[in-house]
Order: structure tokens, then sequence, then C-alpha cells
């Protein structure tokens, strides 16, 4: 696995994560996913069936981070400690390391000063206060990652068809924003893909819901 992140060896990644899920090594799929998802994509350009085999990979991720989220004593889970290189100190405490992803969080968030001492070897945490802080990291990701999805899918012309395309053929519009699909195409798998792909959509953004309640969802999904 190390070896396929070194080489960006995202087809790779996406089989071994596959393997480790059905194990259930939870830990271990979201680290091959984080991968895959944080590689600069652009899926505006996806067909109907690219964004079909896209979407449910991409809710399996949102769905893990979520999970992590909400997890009740994070710090009990051994998988969750290595993943995110925390080490636990005698006392209760914990210690979060110099330039991991909980670290550079943490001093993003101006939260080094408040709830931490100083360590060696990075930050030392309270079990409550290291707690709080990987769920706000992890619900943060989350929302970054779903919105940044789902901004590339309102841009997508496969959630919605030319109706003026499909009724005469043709299109009078330069750079449509909407898909030309012939006829001949919409048979009942497409119209099925259409749909899971709808549904997929709206699973994806009540996880972020779900993970921020109180997150404003005015104009954040748009029907086309």
């Amino acid at each position: 696995m190390f070896q396929s992140i070194l080489r960006n060896d995202y087809r790779s990644l996406e089989n071994l994560g596959l393997a480790f899920r059905k194990h259930d090594h939870q830990t271990a799929v979201l680290l091959c996913l984080d991968h895959i998802f944080s590689q600069e994509m652009d899926i505006s350009s996806f067909s109907v069936h690219d964004m079909a085999h896209f979407l449910p990979k991409f809710h399996a991720y949102a769905r893990l981070l979520y999970q992590i989220s909400i997890f009740s004593d994070p710090m009990e889970h051994q998988g969750i400690l290595r993943l995110f290189s925390i080490m636990q100190l005698p006392g209760d405490e914990f210690l979060i390391r110099n330039r991991t992803f909980l670290y550079n969080s943490a001093t993003e968030k101006c939260q080094a000063t408040a709830l931490v001492s100083e360590h060696p070897s990075g930050y030392k945490y309270s079990r409550r206060n290291v707690t709080e802080l990987l769920r706000l990291s992890i619900r943060t990701v989350l929302k970054d990652k779903v919105l940044a999805v789902n901004g590339m899918c309102y841009k997508s012309p496969v959630f919605s068809q030319c109706l003026t395309f499909l009724v005469t053929g043709s299109c009078p519009r330069e750079r449509c924003p909407q898909a030309h699909v012939p006829m001949l195409k919409l048979d009942r798998m497409y119209y099925n893909t259409r749909v899971a792909i709808h549904i997929w959509q709206i699973l994806i953004l009540q996880l972020l819901y779900s993970a921020h309640p109180d997150y404003d969802r005015q104009d954040r999904y748009v029907w086309r």
C-alpha cells in the first residue's frame, strides 16, 4: 500500500481499498481512498456511466470520514491512533507529532496554545481535547471534499439533459451546459443510471448535513 502511495498509483490503491474493505480494515480503506480523492481531478466532463462509478466510491470515502467524526472514543481505537500518528502518553494524555495532519490542523485552527502543552515532538493533549480536535478536523475535511465534488457535479452536463436536443436532434446554443443524448440511447439502463447518480449525490450531501447540522443548505444543491 505504501509503495502505491509513494508512486501515486491510484488504480492499485483503488484495488487495495476494495480488498481491505472486504476484510473490514476500515482505517486502511480510508488511507487508500484519501490519497485517491486528494489528487487534482475534474469530474465535470464524466459520462453518466463514469459518474455512476465515481460517486459510490466517493460516498464510501465520505462515510468513513463521517464515522470517524462520530466515534464515541476514538482514542481507544488502535487503528485510528496509528492512522493519525497519535501516541498515548502516561496520565491519559496524547501526543500529536510534528508535521502530521492533526498537528497542522491544530496550528491552523489556533488551538495549539489554548488546549495543549508543549512537547519536544509536538503537542500534548488531554483525551477530551484531542478527541475534539480529531472530530473538528475530520468534519472540516468532509465538508471541503463534499463541497468540492458537489461543485463539480453542478457543472457536469450528465445531471441534466438538453430538451431541445432531445426533441429536435439539434441545439442552437453554443457550449450548451446540458447533456446532448440521442433518443436511441435513452433506454432503461441509461435512465436507471441517471437516477442512481442523483441518489448518490443526495446520500453524499446527507453525510455533510449530518456532520454539520447547522450548515446552511440553501443553494447547495440545485435541481436543473
